[in-house]
């Protein structure tokens, strides 16, 4: 699937920044591991994938709509096929809800196949709500540089700082929103973010001792 398949040049990224001597931080997030799965260099934030048996990297879930893993490689065309339906199901709402009345949501009886219109305004409306709350979450993700895992890890990791009285957890990989949705998107106007694109996202910020472990050094 999208998330496992790289170039060349992407897999010799892998190679050139795991041999340049990448940060071991011990349980950090910036840590690079031996893939016990796959006997596989995982850099950070790339997880085993038991469904393809692959390491993906910035694995963020497996999604049974698309049937695969959204990871660094699919993870906008999932933004967007998560907005584009979004829209689509709104434009139907906005089409129906003339013929729906506020008072007991009633369709005129006098109108054919009423009781159809008002399951697919139900249904339509009850999937735009979902959607939306999706967007709502993967936008506070990507604002705040996180997958769907680094959250809940990163909840975990804070909330460990508290019990032990340590320094609040901040999370490496946060470097601006704007540069947290270039990560994503790019560098291009957001008239351009929304379309297809063949572009391959930009390369994730990995730490190595050539940055005293500083991922910011590596945009």
């Amino acid at each position: 699937g999208g998330s496992t398949h790289f170039s060349n040049t992407k897999n010799t990224k892998i190679t050139k920044t795991a041999t340049s001597g990448p940060m071991d931080w011990g349980g950090s997030p910036l840590q690079w591991r031996l893939c016990g799965r796959s006997n596989r260099i995982k850099p950070p934030r790339a997880h085993y994938d038991a469904v393809s048996g692959k390491v993906v990297l910035n694995m963020d879930h497996f999604c049974p709509w698309v049937s695969n893993t959204i990871g660094y490689a699919n993870y906008r065309y999932f933004l967007l096929m998560l907005f584009w339906t979004f829209i689509g199901c709104v434009y139907v709402v906005s089409m129906l809800t003339p013929y729906v009345y506020v008072n007991g949501i009633r369709i005129p009886k006098n109108m054919k196949h009423s009781a159809y219109l008002l399951l697919m305004y139900i249904t339509t409306f009850s999937f735009a709500a979902v959607l939306m709350m999706f967007l709502l979450f993967h936008a506070m993700l990507i604002s705040t540089g996180q997958t769907t895992i680094d959250f809940w890890g990163n909840m975990d990791r804070r909330r460990r700082a508290r019990l032990h009285n340590d320094p609040p957890f901040r999370n490496p990989f946060d470097l601006g929103v704007r540069r947290n949705w270039e990560q994503v998107f790019g560098r291009v106007h957001w008239s351009v973010a929304v379309l297809p694109s063949f572009r391959e996202p930009p390369w994730p910020p990995y730490a190595t001792k050539e940055d005293g472990g500083d991922v910011h050094k590596r945009i």
